[in-house]
Parts: structure tokens; C-alpha cells; sequence
């Protein structure tokens, strides 16, 4: 059975035979995983090292402001 994209839907999935579909979902989920260890958890651990300088610039800051005449 050969899927367009202008005919994919859930019957036209259950119509696939079983190796196909194993296939997909493996495929599927490494899609997901690669999302996830690609994209999601890099920008994640960018955003919390950004909140760490932000929080270390802010106590220079007010050590700066503190010593200043």
C-alpha cells in the first residue's frame, strides 16, 4: 500500500500491514527522541545557565553598590 500525504489517516495506518507499522512507531519515537535529547534539554540547560549569570551579575552588582562611595 503506497501513503501519500494527502491520504494519511488512522484507517489508512490500520491498513498497513504489522511490520509497517512497528517501523512507524519505532520511527516515531526516535523522531521524539531526538527532539527531546536534540533541542529541548540543550535550550533547557542554556535558559538555567542564564538564570546563573543572571543571579551572579546581580550580586556583583550589589557588592558594587554597596562599596561605592
Amino acid at each position: 500500500m503506497k501513503l501519500s500525504p494527502n491520504s494519511l489517516s488512522l484507517d489508512s495506518l490500520a491498513a498497513l500491514p504489522e511490520r509497517e507499522r512497528r517501523l512507524l512507531a519505532a520511527g516515531l519515537a526516535l523522531a521524539a527522541a531526538i527532539l527531546l535529547f536534540g533541542v529541548v534539554i540543550p535550550l533547557d540547560r542554556s535558559v538555567a545557565h542564564a538564570h546563573q549569570r543572571l543571579a551572579r551579575k546581580h550580586a556583583d552588582l550589589t557588592w558594587m553598590q554597596g562599596v561605592a562611595p
